[in-house]
């Protein structure tokens, strides 16, 4: 599940992606099996664009200790699974 918020005129873009699941078969988008990548009180979010971030955005960020970082699924996958197969 997702949602996208633009504003006209801009090429940033915000995203908020909760739900997200992971499967190794069966890849219809139909299907919605699969291991959940997060909580249910988890959010995915992403910002895209070709400049900076908003100044008034990094401040926001900033003072909710909110940290860039990347997010693999494939190495968050490959943790989960190893970390399963472990206990």
């Amino acid at each position: 599940q997702r949602e996208a918020y633009c504003q006209k005129n801009d090429d940033m873009r915000i995203t908020f992606d909760c739900d997200i699941k992971y499967r190794n078969n069966s890849f219809s988008l139909n299907n919605t099996n699969g291991i959940n990548i997060l909580d249910n009180n988890q959010f995915l979010m992403e910002i895209k664009t070709s400049k900076s971030i908003p100044l008034h955005l990094a401040r926001i960020f900033s003072q909710l200790n909110i940290n860039k970082s990347s997010f693999v699924s494939k190495v968050t996958i490959f943790f989960s699974l190893s970390v399963l197969i472990i206990r």
